[in-house]
């Protein structure tokens, strides 16, 4: 819920509360009502799998080079996947309503990374391997927002589901050429 308490165990998560108090302090000067909308794990056409481009991203596109998936840990760990275009849809829902909200956008649905791979398998006509490494510190194990706020102040759910946004994902992604090699045209 978005009531529950704050406490970020990574630099990325910390980064992400201290702009929500970066926010909140510019309206307390400046009087200017936001809403702020905080995102499950995004996924898409387009995303590239450098910086914080998610684990579809990056599974992508090691398919999409016939690579390796790596997976930290043993792969039951759970994210809450939601596609881009249902986080459109929320941003345009909560376009107008300033009212100093904080708002979960997502699925309210949790997603192992073995049931994400196993997705995958379903789409790809090629065989899949996986390797396992080590859990990192500071991973979260489960993660999964209710999104029970954001259907009552702004009549939004997701569209789609997990299959289907990776459907649409993974069609676009195996039509993305490779970048040229480093010293090429």
């Amino acid at each position: 819920m978005e009531s529950d308490p704050v406490k970020p165990i990574s630099f990325y998560g910390l980064s992400k509360l201290t702009a929500e108090q970066y926010i909140a302090l510019f309206d307390l000067l400046f009087d200017l009502p936001y809403t702020i909308l905080r995102l499950a794990n995004v996924y898409g056409p387009g995303q590239t799998p450098k910086g914080e481009g998610g684990v579809i991203a990056i599974f992508m596109d090691k398919i999409r080079r016939g690579l390796p998936l790596t997976v930290n840990g043993d792969g039951e760990q759970t994210r809450d996947f939601i596609y881009v275009e249902d986080v459109v849809l929320a941003i345009l829902a909560a376009a107008d309503c300033g009212d100093r909200n904080i708002i979960h956008a997502s699925t309210a649905s949790r997603t192992s990374l073995n049931e994400l791979i196993n997705l995958l398998r379903s789409l790809h006509t090629h065989p899949i391997q996986v390797m396992h490494r080590p859990t990192k510190p500071g991973d979260i194990r489960h993660s999964c927002l209710s999104n029970t706020k954001a259907s009552q102040l702004l009549q939004w759910e997701p569209r789609y589901t997990l299959l289907q946004g990776l459907e649409k994902t993974y069609r676009s992604a195996m039509m993305t050429p490779d970048p040229p090699a480093a010293g090429t045209l």
